[in-house]
């Protein structure tokens, strides 16, 4: 069943490959260089070794939190999820990167990376989340493939604080940058 939904997926968004009519420089290259990074990365068969139960879609979804910490390089991240393996991705992506599991209520400070799953915190926690994003800081949403989520990422998407956003199915990004348009992309992952 799981190959059949994945080909309905991959055949509804197959004009949003690889960063096609992506007019942004810099967000065609995420695109093509870190959500659609088929190379085999240095810490990829460890990490497979090391957690050999992973279903495909977690370890999709974790090998993307490993490139996104590898590009940027963020020396700490937010992780608010029930995957603790997202944990082990990002560090192994980053080494230098701090992991921690608690939010702060309007805490301004260096996270570049936060990682929220709507199935583990509630809906006001994340517009929480979600207005205290800070320029340059990369937030990746997990789950929005369920109905709630849906309905979340679209307010997410309408929201002030976000300029850049990447639908992939499954996980969305958000990015808060300078002196950019707002534009969400939907992106075959």
């Amino acid at each position: 069943m799981y190959w059949v939904k994945r080909w309905l997926i991959w055949i509804y968004r197959w004009r949003h490959c690889r960063g096609f009519g992506v007019q942004s420089p810099t967000d065609y290259s995420f695109i093509r260089y870190v959500i659609n990074e088929h190379y085999p990365y240095y810490a990829y068969k460890d990490l497979a070794e090391k957690f050999p139960h992973l279903n495909h879609i977690l370890r999709k979804k974790a090998e993307l939190l490993f490139r996104v910490a590898n590009y940027i390089q963020s020396s700490s991240a937010l992780i608010l999820s029930e995957y603790d393996v997202y944990k082990y991705y990002i560090t192994s992506g980053c080494r230098k990167t701090s992991v921690r599991y608690e939010f702060n209520y309007g805490c301004q400070d260096d996270r570049n990376l936060i990682v929220v799953s709507v199935s583990f915190i509630s809906e006001d926690m994340l517009k929480e989340v979600v207005s205290n994003l800070q320029y340059g800081q990369i937030l990746v949403i997990d789950d929005i493939d369920t109905r709630c989520g849906r309905r979340l990422w679209k307010d997410i998407i309408n929201n002030d604080r976000t300029t850049i956003t990447f639908d992939l199915y499954y996980i969305g990004i958000v990015m808060n940058v300078v002196n950019r348009y707002k534009h969400d992309y939907v992106v075959n992952f």
